[in-house]
């Protein structure tokens, strides 16, 4: 449950999202270690529940941080980003003049 908690906040899942994620994706039930030819995955009702006592513990917070830490000290880190695909085509040089006008304007004057 723990490490389903963990998951859940590296990547922003909600409760349900958390149980469709580790019925639909094997790295997921890897991280977690749930094999679901011998056990089911937790439903969303008991990972909110748990999450809801660690957090009126007072532990969430701490728990993160110091695991983050952890994996810190062995050289990975967990962050949030965006992926993003680029094409890169060629284009023709600038078409402006000096002053910075369109080629179009130069023509006609």
């Amino acid at each position: 449950m723990l490490r389903i908690t963990f998951l859940q906040q590296w990547l922003s899942l909600s409760a349900s999202q958390v149980e469709d994620s580790l019925y639909d994706k094997a790295a997921i039930r890897n991280v977690v270690g749930i094999d679901l030819g011998n056990e089911a995955a937790p439903d969303e009702t008991t990972i909110s529940k748990f999450r809801h006592l660690i957090e009126t513990k007072g532990l969430s917070k701490m728990m993160l941080t110091a695991f983050n830490d952890h994996l810190k000290s062995k050289g990975i880190k967990i962050g949030t980003g965006t992926i993003m695909d680029t094409t890169w085509i060629s284009a023709p040089s600038s078409t402006k003049n000096e002053k910075g006008e369109p080629a179009a304007i130069r023509r006609k004057i």
